[in-house]
């Protein structure tokens, strides 16, 4: 016969000599959480404008990573451009915005728009034109260009406030026939700098388009265009640079800015980019950005095709 046995542990000190060290944890964390949660209650019924302001600001943290995913890299590559950007907003979020991306005809689109107004806002306008600006076919040609630039500003008139238009520039290059063609809304004209064949540097301002967008009732748009050479350097702005302030109240002005452009107009974009904006910077001193900033710069590294020259359209 088998015999079966059956043992019993028994702790002196009860349950409490083995698990009292656990259970004076949990009764420790138990009340942190209670008190943590009453601490709470009591902020929300005595100061419920803080706790607004607190998640208004998560709220706007958040909205900033969602502004800064639409943005291409700073520094993305492309065949036959070398790019840099940058886009500094006074508030966490802003109006400014910029795009860059591959074109279905293998030509390169480049954007750059500000939303009138600082803030959420003026971001949510900003998100609905870069996804506009994305879904249309404008870089095609241009009656598509011109068409796209019309249905643009008669979206943002019928469904924004009148107070809340923008400007713009886009434009795409043509690595084929050398050619960048565009529509300035309203826009501060980019500058076209090229060196010429006596080793002088000109500038062309890039001025053909239009009117900014959502402001008037069936505004039209024309096309602008100019050839460009390897070497010639595009840099777009928003309002913020040359209206950048000083302790003084001067402003930084377009002189300033070329003056940067002509001391480094043979270094890399991204160089290029740093030295206009710790100029800038520089200039303001310790006052606060009080606009939007935004900076694009784009050199034209493609083979040559002959002189360049501007061309209306």
């Amino acid at each position: 016969m088998s015999s079966h046995f059956v043992e019993v542990a028994l702790y002196s000190d009860g349950v409490n000599g083995g698990f009292g060290g656990l259970r004076t944890n949990l009764a420790v964390s138990s009340a942190a959480a209670l008190g943590l949660v009453a601490s709470v209650m009591l902020l929300w019924f005595h100061h419920p404008q803080y706790v607004r302001g607190q998640q208004l600001e998560r709220q706007t943290e958040l909205a900033r990573g969602v502004q800064t995913d639409l943005l291409p890299a700073a520094d993305a590559l492309f065949p036959g451009i070398d790019f840099a950007a940058a886009c500094v907003p006074s508030q966490q979020v802003g109006g400014d915005f910029y795009d860059v991306f591959a074109a279905r005809d293998g030509g390169i689109a480049i954007v750059v728009g500000d939303v009138s107004g600082k803030g959420l806002p003026a971001s949510v306008v900003a998100g609905l034109m870069v996804g506009a600006v994305r879904a249309s076919g404008w870089t095609q040609g241009r009656s598509q260009h011109q068409a796209s630039s019309f249905a643009l500003n008669e979206l943002l008139r019928s469904r924004t406030a009148p107070e809340r238009f923008a400007s713009m520039f886009w434009g795409y290059y043509e690595p084929d026939s050398h050619m960048f063609w565009y529509i300035n809304a309203g826009h501060l004209p980019p500058l076209l700098v090229r060196r010429t064949r006596g080793g002088q540097l000109e500038t062309h301002h890039l001025k053909d388009g239009g009117p900014v967008l959502g402001l008037l009732q069936s505004a039209t748009y024309a096309q602008g265009g100019s050839a460009v050479l390897p070497g010639d350097l595009l840099v777009l702005f928003s309002d913020g640079v040359i209206e950048a302030t000083s302790t003084s109240g001067e402003h930084f002005e377009e002189d300033r800015l070329l003056a940067v452009i002509r001391q480094n107009f043979d270094r890399s974009s991204v160089i290029i980019r740093e030295e206009i904006l710790e100029s800038v910077l520089g200039f303001i001193g310790k006052e606060m950005v009080q606009d939007d900033l935004t900076l694009v710069v784009m050199r034209f590294i493609g083979s040559p095709a002959g002189q360049s020259a501007d061309v209306g359209v």
